[in-house]
């Protein structure tokens, strides 16, 4: 690994000379599954073990804690046991669209971003270019800083969507 950065500052060298082994971790992806609970509804997954996702969106986290707040927010309207089943199932039917979609676009950023060197890669940093030189642009191929993206996935408010769930 270290040979990857000769040349580089010498702090930076000093630092990965102090560095024994370097492993790589393999980026796993799994289909994000239509169920995430038991029949009974008594036993659910949630966050990485309903649905891991690449880290190229880094919401991971953000997804288990959306997960959580929808799910207080479903559960505050249970009045009997009996009730269970349709919460848990109306939470799943909120919950499942939004986090494959969230984990279908962290494998797509993924791909944009580690583009072989070449046109593909050299056709993605032309639409990257108003955005590098800080200039005012409506899309672009960093789902980072894209408008349309950062409002679904900054400005989404899943206790919100729980409780209009049960308006409708």
């Amino acid at each position: 690994m270290k040979s990857q950065f000769n040349g580089w500052d010498p702090c930076l060298m000093r630092l990965l000379d102090l560095v024994n082994e370097a492993v790589e971790w393999p980026i796993q992806s799994i289909d994000v599954p239509d169920r995430w609970a038991s029949e009974s509804r008594r036993t659910i997954l949630t966050g990485d073990a309903a649905h891991a996702m690449t880290p190229y969106m880094a919401l991971g986290a953000a997804m288990a804690v959306e997960d959580a707040a929808a799910l207080a927010a479903a559960l505050r309207h249970m009045s009997q046991p009996e009730d269970l089943v349709d919460i848990i199932d109306k939470w799943t039917r909120i919950r499942i669209p939004r986090v494959k979609a969230l984990h279908e676009a962290s494998i797509a950023h993924g791909l944009i971003m580690h583009f072989a060197d070449g046109p593909v890669q050299k056709a993605r940093d032309v639409a990257l270019a108003a955005e590098l030189k800080d200039l005012p642009f409506e899309e672009s191929p960093n789902q980072w800083s894209d408008p349309t993206m950062t409002e679904w996935v900054y400005k989404y408010d899943v206790v919100e969507a729980m409780h209009q769930e049960w308006i409708i």
